[in-house]
């Protein structure tokens, strides 16, 4: 699963990965999986703030197996920062 963040206020990349999930499907049938995205995922480090604050907006969900094929696409709202991650700041 991949992130977009179209028109972001800070320098991202065009799309990255926020989180993966192997399932198995036999030709024809249905698999399901559930994909988590940390807050940190909807994040970005400004070297002056020394922080990860998260940008509000929307962004592009973004499903397939690779980068270059992503079938599936939903857009998803962010009306509030997530808490943050205490640990953030020393990883």
């Amino acid at each position: 699963m991949y992130l977009a963040r179209p028109g972001s206020a800070a320098e991202r990349p065009v799309r990255r990965l926020a989180g993966f999930a192997a399932v198995r499907a036999e030709p024809g049938r249905r698999a399901a999986a559930r994909i988590e995205v940390a807050p940190r995922a909807l994040a970005h480090w400004p070297v002056e703030e020394r922080r990860w604050p998260a940008e509000r907006g929307v962004f592009t969900v973004l499903v397939g197996p690779s980068c270059g094929e992503v079938p599936m696409a939903a857009a998803v709202e962010v009306v509030r920062a997530p808490a943050p991650d205490p640990g953030a700041a020393a990883r």
